[in-house]
């Protein structure tokens, strides 16, 4: 059995009166979202820490292509995985971006589950994989991108539910608005056979 130690994680902002007043918009309202947001990106980062820790990858960096994905893919079938509809990529720009030129098998019913991919949002579903679009994988715009293939089961994040806040408030003496989220979790890799590290060449499409 292993343990994810809980972490305390908290996210602060502040507005004076007058910022408030010559604002455009619920000013307060966009503090708390913006609170949220924070908190979120720390949770996403909490996670591909463990999912980095995992030992199996695919080698060398490579550009994306269907050869790669099938790697990864196949070296997690091999160790049992099943093929089950919660197997997830989670991939750069650049990874996205070299799938996109790969147009045959990217296009072809026969990998493709849907139309929606041809808009290509930030996720999609292609080789029987649910792929996530993420911005601050490890490496990003670099030749040594971390992308990741893994089953669901595999990663394991724990949150203390019960103390979440997300408030918002004003401080009469100092005259200021403010909004605060705070919350404890951390996250544990569960199986590190359920985790492949698809080490990716991002470089050809960072700025210059």
């Amino acid at each position: 059995q292993l343990t994810a130690t809980l972490k305390e994680w908290h996210d602060l902002v502040k507005n004076t009166n007058f910022n408030i007043f010559q604002s455009q918009g619920d000013q307060r309202a966009i503090m708390q979202q913006g609170t949220m947001a924070v908190i979120n990106r720390q949770i996403d980062q909490d996670i591909i820490a463990e999912l980095s820790t995992a030992t199996q990858d695919t080698g060398s960096a490579a550009t994306a292509s269907l050869s790669l994905a099938n790697w990864a893919l196949t070296i997690l079938l091999n160790n049992q995985v099943p093929l089950d509809s919660n197997i997830f990529g989670v991939v750069t720009p650049a990874f996205r971006a070299y799938l996109m030129q790969a147009s045959v098998q990217f296009a072809s019913r026969d990998y493709i589950s849907d139309e929606k991919f041809r808009s290509m949002p930030n996720t999609f579903s292609w080789l029987g994989v649910n792929w996530l679009v993420h911005y601050s994988l490890p490496g990003a715009g670099t030749n040594a991108e971390k992308c990741f293939m893994y089953h669901k089961s595999a990663i394991g994040h724990a949150v203390d539910t019960a103390d979440i806040d997300n408030v918002i408030g004003y401080d009469e003496e100092q005259a200021y608005s403010f909004s605060r989220t705070s919350g404890h979790w951390g996250s544990k890799l569960l199986q590190n056979s359920g985790v492949v590290v698809m080490n990716h060449d991002g470089s050809g499409f960072a700025a210059q």
